[in-house]
């Protein structure tokens, strides 16, 4: 799953060739092989809308004019089974193998009803390979494209927070391991970023963290010595909120949820306070 960045004929001629998936955010018109549209774009408009749905979405801040945060955005829907995208010219030593034309599903996806400016309206053209047979299978495709942004959340953690850009090991195999340890790493924090957000407000903290994290996590933030019992442990919310404490967020009325940034900080020095929680605290090692 990609955005537009990743609109490259070649892709999809090789995702095609070797049978991948995928759902790509298409960034340009391309031709097709129709008897009456020649573009992509004038085939899905072509359509019959399959039908609408209501998204919540972000407003785009201009300037220093503050208005809601969030609108209530009306999308139609339509798609089209079956589109072949004409193959681009390419000389022959520069075409990939399974050169082609390319068979493929198509999902346009546009803001109706608008009260904003044009171009801040959502308009998604959606190119896959997967099924798209009804309006429920293609709106599935476009709640997975909504849940994209996460993918650069998670490759934020990854290179800002983890720094794997930074490492300078000699071999690929030990970049390799080196990838592999911190995506655990980053997927951790990723998660429990995201979790305490849509978590019921007395989840338990125990579902993201050890015990002797969360002990350790406890006494360093309330300056004691005796950690409460398993069934006192503090909430999800109250530990991520430490644990961002640890990396500096302040937690003021205007700053929102802590971020990954200052939560990887705090993660950083967490781990130096648990692995002295173990040492004074044998009993509880987990060996």
């Amino acid at each position: 799953m990609a955005d537009r960045e990743s609109d490259i004929f070649d892709l999809l001629v090789v995702a095609q060739h070797k049978k991948a998936a995928y759902l790509v955010r298409a960034n340009q018109d391309r031709l097709v092989l129709d008897e009456e549209q020649r573009q992509l774009w004038g085939v899905l408009e072509a359509a019959e809308a399959a039908g609408c749905y209501t998204v919540t979405v972000q407003n785009k801040k201009k300037g220093k004019s503050k208005g809601a945060a969030t609108r209530q955005a009306k999308l139609e829907v339509r798609y089209v089974e079956d589109v072949v995208l004409k193959p681009t010219r390419r000389k022959p030593e520069f075409r990939v193998e399974g050169w082609g034309p390319v068979r493929l599903n198509a999902i346009y996806v546009k803001e109706v009803e608008a009260t904003i400016d044009v171009e801040d309206q959502i308009e998604w053209m959606l190119l896959t390979n997967l099924p798209v047979g009804s309006f429920e299978e293609a709106l599935e495709k476009v709640e997975w494209y909504c849940q994209r942004w996460q993918i650069e959340t998670y490759h934020k953690v990854l290179k800002s927070g983890c720094r794997v850009e930074q490492c300078q090991l000699a071999t690929g195999e030990r970049l390799g391991r080196y990838v592999a340890l911190m995506s655990v790493v980053a997927w951790r924090l990723f998660w429990m970023t995201h979790w305490q957000r849509v978590a019921d407000v007395s989840t338990s903290c125990k579902v993201v963290l050890a015990p002797h994290e969360w002990k350790a996590l406890y006494c360093k933030t309330h300056r004691t010595s005796s950690a409460p019992q398993e069934e006192e442990a503090p909430t999800l919310r109250e530990a991520v909120r430490w644990i961002a404490r640890l990396g500096g967020f302040l937690g003021r009325k205007g700053d929102g949820e802590p971020g990954v940034t200052v939560l990887w900080r705090g993660w950083c020095r967490l781990t130096d306070i648990a692995d002295m929680w173990l040492i004074t605290h044998p009993e509880e090692s987990c060996g």
